[in-house]
């Protein structure tokens, strides 16, 4: 899911930030306006979706927080040149947008009620996608600079899953 950082190249991040900004889905999603919609059907507790429900229910959430995240992104560097480097403030802007988002969408997932046994392992991977976002957030100036993408081996977990639009590649 939360590839959306890792869709900056290296070699452009912090440039255009509309460059494969397709996790910014998961910070357009992330930005809370979609939840009635991602919800749309979804019963109260009791009501459990069966687990193809769930994963289309978790992966049109990721999709739109990409969404949203890609436009936070655009409109942090959208001014940018392809070859300038971002300012602390542009950074900073990126990175709380991209956090808020990205805590929500996992807050929302977490909220969905599926088969219990499917529903542990996705909290696994929520809880490790919350920690690579708790470290972006403490680093954003160390996420922009590296060439490493933080998110590349639990997006692969997500993936597996069946949460194809919430471990997106890039």
């Amino acid at each position: 899911m939360l590839s959306m950082m890792r869709c900056i190249s290296p070699a452009r991040r912090g440039a255009t930030a509309a460059v494969g900004i397709r996790h910014i889905a998961v910070v357009a999603l992330l930005t809370l306006g979609l939840v009635g919609v991602a919800f749309g059907g979804v019963g109260v507790a009791g009501d459990n979706l069966t687990k193809k429900e769930y994963l289309k229910q978790a992966n049109a959430l990721c999709a739109d927080t990409n969404q949203q995240i890609a436009a936070g992104f655009e409109q942090a560097f959208g001014s940018s040149g392809p070859d300038s480097q971002p300012t602390p403030e542009q950074v900073d802007a990126a990175v709380t947008n991209l956090v808020s988002l990205s805590r929500q969408v996992l807050d929302d997932i977490e909220a969905l009620q599926g088969p219990s046994s499917f529903e542990k392992k996705v909290h696994k991977v929520i809880d490790k996608l919350r920690g690579v976002v708790d470290d972006v957030e403490a680093d954003p100036q160390g996420f922009f600079e590296s060439d490493a993408d933080p998110f590349a081996k639990v997006d692969k977990q997500a993936r597996k899953l069946g949460l194809k639009q919430c471990g997106e590649e890039s």
